[in-house]
C-alpha cells in the first residue's frame, strides 16, 4: 500500500500538473470507494487548510476527493519515534529542514507497507 504525503496530494489536485498527473493516476484504480492508499490524520490541515481559509471551492473538492481514497491513521508514538529518527538522518544528509508534520508520513508508510514513489504506475 502506498503512503501519501501532503505535497503529493496537492500537485495530484492540479489538472495537467506532471509530477500530479502521475500521482493522480494511482487513485484511478481500483474502483470507485476502493483505497488508494495510507496516509495520516495530519494530512486533513495540512492539505485543506489553505484552500479552505482561501475559500477555493474547486480545489477543496478535489483534494477532499483524493482524501477519501485513503486509508488515513492515527499518528501513534512509534510512528512519532520512526519520524523523528528519520528526520535526523535527513538533516544530518541535507541542509534543508522538512516541517515536522510532513515527516510523520513516511514513517507510517515504513510501518504499513510501501512508501509512494517506490513503485510507480504502469506507463500508459
Amino acid at each position: 500500500m502506498d503512503a501519501f504525503d501532503a505535497g503529493v496530494l496537492i500537485y495530484a489536485a492540479v489538472p495537467g500538473h506532471p509530477p500530479g498527473r502521475r500521482v493522480a493516476a494511482l487513485f484511478r484504480f481500483g474502483g470507485v470507494g476502493a483505497l488508494a492508499g495510507a496516509g495520516s490524520v495530519l494530512l486533513l490541515p495540512e492539505v485543506l487548510g489553505k484552500p479552505l481559509r482561501d475559500g477555493c471551492a474547486d480545489e477543496v473538492r478535489a483534494l477532499a476527493g483524493l482524501l477519501a481514497r485513503l486509508d488515513l491513521r492515527p499518528v501513534d508514538r512509534a510512528t512519532a519515534e520512526l519520524a523523528t529518527a528519520l528526520s535526523s538522518l535527513a538533516l544530518a544528509s541535507s541542509s534543508r529542514h522538512r516541517q515536522p508534520a510532513a515527516s510523520q508520513h513516511r514513517p507510517l508508510g515504513i510501518r504499513n507497507g510501501v512508501l509512494h514513489g517506490s513503485r510507480r504506475p504502469a506507463a500508459g
